[in-house]
């Protein structure tokens, strides 16, 4: 049985201490009180291996050793299993509770040298013995009897021989002992056999050393082992101080902050001597709420401790009053009172007498502060009523809305919204009603004002016979709806937002082109039989500019070995890509090509009637061979029959026919320089 080390006789002796506070059901030899698994860390009974571990800074070993164990000061005061022991430190003995062990049959003269039992006298000497209720208290070899000298009151666990001798009735039984030495003592324990007691397994008593064990026998782990000296502690945040002190079966540790990354919550963490640094506005006024919900506060560390916050706290809303003030807090003043303030009339026509809405006495509502005046005679176009009868200008408004809502009469008399705009293209003027009447342009039939500039009227006519596609307007969706034409050209109209998806809507709705705005498209595009492929198209206002175009295919990585950013497989019938910045894909795998453009299927020679061609680049209009861009080498490679080419950050603002002169016919000079 392997027993640790305590130190007790001599202290008890030292001090002369009496017995400490403990149950009567702890008798037992070696059984030192073992920790709770449920006490909290650093809490009074929790398990420890250095005095850091504990609140109280003391972490102790029972007698016979069972691990440390976080204790407290006492006056015996112990709770039950643990025992008020007096413990050496180097500034002088303090009573620490110590947790319970039996030392059954060890030789005592007194009840002090046996802490928290009594010295009996048995076989005419004097033995240890613990306090017990029922013969179950003590272990084997022991009953539960009174004092026979009756000197002490109760009953105690002796040996059941009624003597401590090692006998044949004794055999099995445990007695405590200990060895002694000039450092301190040190308990173990003794087993009845054939051959008597055997060897005490008590240690030696050896100095103090900081290894988490109580060397000494003295009952506290690690004390006077040294440290004190100052120390830091260094990372990548910082360096903080600390103090060089034992931390058990680790050896000397510096103890003191750990430097970490600088948190709002008022700790230099990093050791750089500022608080909180990087969080600005810490401190400064701020406020919660708008209106009468206003409150002001302070800037502060959030809960987390990794930003700031405001700590005012808005006040509540109430309902909103005609009382100039923000009730209800939502930023606006009066708002459920619309006509405050705006100008009000008594009487009709040029009886009208003019004040302003004004918040009744209350608050509850607003009324007008005119009173009205006497008729004139009838009305003219004068913005009167003349003849008070409660209608302006009869004949010369709409009498239902109030308003001069005609093209020749708009928000006024005379003022023609024809003349405004006569000869505006594709549109005339009209009186548009948007809140008031004001003058606009109707466009015709199919077109739109997508620009909004009068001077070219209704610019934009819809291509009924087009798919629209966008990358950049918010609006653009890849839906079964989109494509039929930009956003505000007709009920429910709105671009597609990818090519392949606008290609898609082109072949369901059979449309023959596809449109695309200014935009980065990061896709491959598999360009369909028959439908052209247009770009260069300006994304608010769908104006074409060639010349400048910056629609740009940008080619992505695909499953295969080669990437393909342009596909045409298999065009027989006449189709058209232009207006594009077609650029191949950046491609990092083995043997992988990259194609800007990839022509694949049977193409014919220019000419021949069985097989339709290909044809080249041309510029828009001109019908002219692509020179500067021809420089290079072309490549062939994948697929048997395919005519390859590797394009990259190329400009196609031109026509390209993909139904004519075959991209095959010479193959030494590319088609567009290589990347």
């Amino acid at each position: 049985m392997n027993v640790r080390r305590a130190y007790v006789v001599l202290l008890a002796l030292a001090c002369g201490c009496g017995p400490g506070s403990r149950g009567a059901s702890d008798a037992g030899i070696g059984d030192g009180a073992i920790p709770d698994a449920d006490v909290g860390a650093g809490q009074f009974g929790a398990a420890c291996t250095s005095h850091f571990e504990c609140v109280e800074n003391f972490c102790v070993e029972p007698i016979g050793g069972a691990g440390g164990v976080c204790s407290r000061q006492c006056n015996d005061d112990c709770p039950t299993g643990f025992d008020c022991l007096p413990a050496a430190f180097p500034q002088g003995a303090i009573s620490l509770c110590i947790p319970a062990s039996g030392r059954l049959c060890a030789p005592c003269a007194v009840d002090a040298e046996c802490p928290g039992d009594v010295c009996l006298t048995l076989d005419g000497e004097g033995a240890c013995a613990t306090a017990c209720a029922v013969p179950t208290d003590c272990p084997t070899g022991y009953t539960c009897a009174v004092d026979e000298t009756s000197v002490h009151a109760g009953s105690f666990c002796q040996p059941v021989t009624g003597s401590c001798s090692c006998s044949a009735e004794m055999a099995g039984a445990m007695r405590s002992c200990s060895n002694a030495s000039a450092l301190g003592t040190c308990w173990g324990t003794q087993a009845c056999d054939a051959a008597g007691w055997s060897a005490c397994s008590a240690a030696t008593a050896a100095a103090e050393t900081c290894d988490g064990v109580d060397n000494d026998c003295n009952f506290v782990i690690d004390n006077g082992v040294g440290g004190g000296e100052a120390c830091t502690t260094t990372n990548g945040f910082g360096a903080c101080p600390g103090v060089r002190l034992c931390s058990g079966p680790t050896g000397f540790a510096c103890q003191g902050q750990v430097p970490m990354a600088e948190m709002c919550n008022a700790v230099d963490d990093n050791c750089n001597g500022t608080t909180d640094e990087g969080y600005a506005g810490l401190g400064d006024v701020c406020s919660a709420g708008v209106g009468a919900c206003l409150r002001y506060g302070s800037v502060r560390c959030d809960a987390g401790g990794t930003g700031v916050t405001c700590g005012a706290v808005a006040a509540a809303p109430s309902a909103e009053m005609c009382n100039r003030l923000d009730d209800d807090c939502n930023g606006g003043v009066d708002e459920a009172f619309t006509t405050l303030g705006a100008q009000c009339s008594a009487g009709t026509g040029v009886c009208t007498r003019y004040g302003s809405f004004v918040c009744m006495a209350l608050g509850a509502d607003v009324e007008c502060s005119a009173t009205p005046g006497a008729p004139q005679g009838s009305d003219t176009c004068n913005y009167l009523d003349d003849d008070c009868d409660g209608v302006l200008d009869n004949g010369f408004r709409d009498v239902t809305t109030g308003f001069y809502d005609t093209d020749t009469h708009c928000g006024a008399c005379g003022n023609s919204c024809e003349a405004v705009f006569a000869g505006a293209p594709n549109a005339a003027g009209a009186c548009v009603m948007a809140g008031t009447p004001r003058c606009g342009l109707r466009c015709s039939a199919g077109y739109t004002d997508l620009n909004a500039a009068t001077q070219d009227g209704c610019e934009f006519l819809l291509d009924t016979a087009a798919i629209y596609v966008s990358g950049s307007d918010v609006t653009a969706v890849d839906d079964t709806s989109c494509g039929l034409g930009p956003t505000s050209t007709g009920v429910g109209n709105h671009p597609c937002r990818t090519i392949g998806q606008g290609l898609a809507r082109a072949s369901v709705t059979g449309r023959a082109r596809v449109r695309v705005a200014d935009a980065t498209y990061s896709e491959a595009v598999m360009l369909l039989d028959g439908i052209s492929l247009l770009g260069g198209y300006r994304a608010d206002t769908w104006e074409r500019h060639l010349a400048s175009t910056s629609t740009v295919i940008q080619g992505v990585s695909s499953t295969g070995v080669h990437d393909r950013t342009v596909i045409a497989s298999a065009i027989t019938a006449a189709t058209v890509l232009e207006g594009f910045v077609i650029r191949g894909s950046a491609n990092g795998k083995v043997g992988g090509n990259s194609y800007a453009i990839h022509v694949s299927g049977r193409v014919g020679r220019a000419g021949d009637p069985q097989q339709p061609d290909l044809q080249r680049p041309r510029r828009a209009g001109r019908g002219r061979r692509l020179g500067a861009e021809r420089r290079g080498r072309a490549r062939r490679g994948g697929l048997p029959g395919d005519d390859l080419r590797r394009v990259q950050g190329e400009r196609l603002a031109r026509l390209v026919r993909l139904d004519q002169q075959p991209l095959g016919v010479r193959r030494r000079r590319p088609l567009v320089r290589h990347g």
